[in-house]
């Protein structure tokens, strides 16, 4: 989605705070740094600016702020609530308008080009 992420992940021991704690860290680490490359321009100069507003409203001292504090993390105890979350993961692009089909969703894993699979190691 264009403004946010929905993701599963597995985990292998221990909880999941801290996995999108270091993933959000390092996700906005590269962001930044992509915008921050580009030179010039109003979708620069823009993006910037909104994260340093939202980081002003924050009490931490961090000059950015990409990711909203709180997350949603939910425990898939089951296959049924795994499809259950993994289908309404791929019908928000279609629920949004910005395709027909769930795998027409450059960035869905219902397309099959690109799925993306993360390693630890």
């Amino acid at each position: 989605m264009p403004s946010h992420i929905h993701m599963i992940c597995d985990v292998e021991s221990g909880e999941a705070g801290p996995i999108v704690r270091d993933f959000k860290s390092y996700t906005a680490k590269q962001l930044l740094g992509l915008i921050q490359e580009n030179t010039g321009g109003s979708r620069q100069a823009w993006l910037l600016y909104l994260f340093r507003y939202f980081a002003k409203q924050k009490v931490n001292k961090s000059e950015f702020q990409v990711w909203q504090h709180e997350n949603h993390p939910i425990n898939l105890e089951s296959n049924y609530l795994t499809d259950q979350k993994m289908n309404y993961i791929h019908q928000n692009p279609v629920n949004a308008g910005l395709v027909n089909e769930p795998q027409n969703y450059i960035y869905s894993s219902a397309n099959p080009d690109t799925t993306l699979h993360l390693s630890s190691h």
